[in-house]
């Protein structure tokens, strides 16, 4: 007995969670990276050209879309590489040393921020440089370098 195979439908005609699902296979981490980064900052700059410049300069918000924005063009950068074989070295290595640098990120980082809090708390009242987290931080992290 020969099996027949099914008939293709067109896709007007298939359910709706049949075409999600048809259109969730063909979307890359590529296009998704590409989209996402181009409408960050294509956002950013849209409310940098239209807001005053102390609401950009000041908003937090608006430096997290920006930096996000940017790391993800870094990583379609990243991914580019891959065809420069010299270049493509740093890929490698990227790839290869990024586990032993979040493990050691994971260690370090509990015992920076406990230094911030305890700076604080103990000469936030006596000087400026301690008197906020951020302060602290920017302060200890100088005292490192």
């Amino acid at each position: 007995k020969a099996e027949s195979k099914p008939k293709p439908v067109a896709f007007s005609k298939l359910p709706w969670y049949r075409r999600v699902l048809t259109v969730a296979k063909e979307i890359r981490y590529r296009d998704v990276n590409a989209i996402l980064s181009g409408l960050l900052i294509v956002l950013y700059s849209l409310i940098n050209a239209v807001t005053k410049d102390d609401f950009v300069a000041n908003n937090n918000y608006l430096s997290l879309m920006l930096g996000c924005g940017v790391f993800l063009v870094f990583m379609q950068f990243i991914f580019y590489l891959r065809h420069f074989p010299r270049q493509y070295l740093l890929n490698l290595s990227v790839r290869r040393a990024l586990p032993q640098v979040l493990r050691l990120l994971l260690g370090v980082l509990p015992v920076y921020f406990a230094y911030v809090l305890s700076g604080m708390v103990w000469f936030g009242s006596y000087d400026d440089q301690f008197s906020s987290v951020a302060m602290s931080s920017i302060t200890l992290f100088g005292v490192l370098n």
